[in-house]
């Protein structure tokens, strides 16, 4: 009877260690199919975590930029504000220079008619003594000694009496009045150059044609 029980243990134990070598060859076997897909998996893996740290390195680069953009954009808001300020103050200040030069734009069309007046008085004065001149250039130049005073009879020829004294008196009241100032009220009426040399001109050549026909002050003395 103790021999049929041994034997029965010992079939048990013959079937549990068939089993157990079974489950042994499945973990092995199951073990090998996982090495095998290790091995075929892991350049994938370090191809992952490549382009993992590739991203955290992307990530943390970005994160600075933001921070420079973040800054940037304050500072610039800054000078954003400041320059609105700059623009305000430069257009009050370009609203009053209009004012001023609207003033002045009023000033100089309100005194226009004065300096005209002015104009047209002094043709007006030289138009009494064009005649004169025009007599005058036609005749041969010639000097202030005694020959040439016959001329002046001859030029005085066709004139009422007394006229040739105005004519001359206005020659010279003019010349005066050139010499004396008249002439820049003209120039500042007219702003080029060329019309105050025109003035100087004609104070030039009335002074020379009242040389030449013995009208200096040295013969009016």
């Amino acid at each position: 009877v103790a021999l049929e029980r041994l034997k029965d243990e010992l079939r048990v134990l013959a079937a549990d260690r068939a089993r157990l070598q079974q489950e042994a060859d499945q973990v092995t076997h199951e073990r090998t199919r996982l090495e095998v897909e290790l091995q075929v998996a892991t350049p994938a893996l370090e191809e992952v975590w490549r382009r993992c740290q590739n991203l955290e390195e992307r990530l943390s680069h970005r994160v600075r930029e933001l921070g420079d953009e973040s800054e940037r954009v304050r500072r610039l808001q800054h000078e954003a504000d400041s320059s609105k300020v700059k623009l305000a103050d430069m257009e009050r200040h370009t609203a009053s220079l209009g004012l001023k030069v609207n003033e002045l734009r009023a000033v100089r069309k309100a005194g226009v008619g004065e300096p005209q007046d002015n104009l047209r008085s002094r043709r007006t004065h030289f138009e009494e003594p064009t005649a004169l001149n025009q007599v005058a250039m036609q005749e041969p130049h010639g000097d202030s000694s005694p020959r040439s005073i016959p001329n002046k009879a001859r030029w005085q020829q066709g004139f009422p009496p007394g006229s040739w004294d105005r004519q001359s008196q206005g020659l010279r009241s003019a010349t005066a009045g050139f010499e004396a100032g008249d002439a820049l009220d003209i120039a500042g009426h007219f702003p080029d150059a060329s019309h105050t040399d025109a003035v100087r001109f004609l104070c030039e050549f009335v002074a020379k044609e009242e040389a030449r026909l013995g009208l200096t002050p040295r013969s009016r003395a």
